[in-house]
């Protein structure tokens, strides 16, 4: 919410790095990446891991588009290509957590019904904190400031996945720990 400002206006510490139509254009090409980004993910965390998946390149990867939706306009100006760059980082991590629809009905199986309305409350939440942290921060921090803050909660998002084991039949047991290598190649195959 805060970064179009922050790049279009200089009205809460940026400048005007960008056009209004280039953020537009920036935020469709997120958009459209996100659609086919989804499938892939989905395949690849049914293969690899779910949450191996969501920790390094989601929460990972989120952490480090934020900050280069901080920086690149800093260090670049006003270089639109360099921004694509960071918007299709930012549209591959945040696509990432497509596993999520499946993680909250296998914790809970036995109440999958709850598990799904417990996943569309946090995700309706987020839309709803993250702009109130940036409504909360901007007035002490810059905006290179929030999104360091942005970033050190995506780090602890990395960090509450090793936390996590949804079961997983043929890649984990019963508690959420993987199989060994052979057992889930041989699942898979």
């Amino acid at each position: 919410m805060m970064m179009p400002l922050y790049l279009t206006t200089g009205e809460i510490g940026g400048a005007a790095w960008s056009s209004l139509p280039e953020w537009m254009m920036l935020w469709a090409i997120m958009n459209t990446i996100t659609i086919g980004a989804s499938f892939v993910w989905s395949r690849l965390g049914d293969r690899y891991g779910w949450m191996r998946q969501m920790r390094w390149f989601g929460f990972g990867g989120m952490a480090l588009a934020v900050l280069a939706f901080a920086y690149v306009p800093v260090w670049f100006g006003p270089s639109f290509p360099v921004m694509v760059g960071a918007a299709v980082l930012f549209a591959l991590s945040v696509t990432v957590f497509v596993p999520m629809g499946a993680i909250f009905p296998a914790l809970a199986a036995e109440h999958r019904g709850a598990a799904i309305s417990a996943h569309n409350l946090a995700s309706g939440l987020t839309t709803f904190l993250g702009p109130g942290v940036a409504t909360l921060l901007l007035p002490v921090l810059d905006p290179v400031g929030v999104c360091w803050v942005f970033a050190g909660l995506m780090l602890l998002g990395t960090l509450t996945t090793f936390l996590i084991h949804p079961p997983r039949p043929g890649i984990t047991t019963d508690d959420g720990r993987m199989l060994p290598r052979r057992d889930r190649f041989a699942a898979i195959a």
